[in-house]
């Protein structure tokens, strides 16, 4: 093997290490759009559009397989990667696993977008409490010299 072909294949190697790290990744966290590479189409299911369709998932499937496929890929953890990608597919693929899925990860959104809130109206309060602050020192430092300012002000229009 020359120079060139070891670089060649370190690099495919490298490659697939992060596709099956990425993909365990994922399986581990239960994202399964995100395993089959969909991450960007649930997004638009949590926006209540009309999804992702059963050809979607096949086709992402058959992709992600051919690339994860123990005989293809490189990667030591490859077979078990391709098993959880598996996984991912079947729960996609059946109508009432996929549905309660959905239902889970809008519900999961929800409760993120709602600590998000919570956490906006505590800063929110904080920084007008702060600025009430400064408002009353403002005010407190301007007041004596408020009437001559208000007078050279009326003089200069």
């Amino acid at each position: 093997m020359n120079k060139d072909e070891t670089k060649k294949s370190q690099k495919q190697k490298r490659a697939d290490s992060r596709l099956v790290t990425r993909l365990l990744k994922a399986s581990k966290r239960e994202q399964h759009y995100k395993v089959l590479g969909l991450q960007r189409m649930w997004r638009y299911i949590l926006l209540g559009a009309r999804g992702v369709e059963q050809k979607d998932i096949k086709k992402a499937y058959y992709r992600m397989a051919k690339l994860v496929h123990p005989d293809k890929n490189l990667d030591n953890r490859a077979e078990e990667a391709f098993i959880l990608l598996e996984n991912s597919a079947s729960i996609l693929l059946n109508e009432v696993t996929r549905r309660e899925y959905d239902e889970k990860i809008s519900k999961e959104a929800e409760i993120r977008r709602e600590i998000q809130v919570e956490k906006l109206i505590k800063f929110t309060e904080i920084i007008l409490s702060r600025s009430r602050g400064l408002t009353s020192i403002t005010f407190r430092i301007i007041k004596p010299i408020s009437v001559p300012l208000i007078i050279l002000g009326a003089l200069l229009i």
